[in-house]
């Protein structure tokens, strides 16, 4: 079941070379993932500071981002880029 986050945070912790990346959904629930590189939490923290919407599978602990038109050069608004994936 997907559902919508709200908010984040990571932590890393270096000693143990393990991290977690807390969730909080939009109905206020929270979900820890752990991440067990500096690079897993690197990415997963791109993910969601450049990437909306955002959702969070709280079953298979997935996070996945909305879908987003591939830019052409013939589509030079946003109405246009909306219309075209419909």
């Amino acid at each position: 079941m997907w559902k919508p986050i709200k908010a984040y945070a990571l932590l890393w912790n270096s000693q143990r070379q393990r991290g977690i990346v807390k969730l909080i959904l939009e109905d206020g629930s929270e979900f820890k993932v752990k991440v067990k590189s500096c690079s897993e939490l690197d990415a997963i923290g791109n993910i969601l500071r450049n990437e909306s919407p955002l959702s969070f599978n709280i079953r298979s602990g997935s996070i996945a981002t909305g879908w987003e038109a591939v830019l052409d050069d013939d589509l030079e608004t946003q109405e246009e880029i909306k219309s075209a994936v419909k």
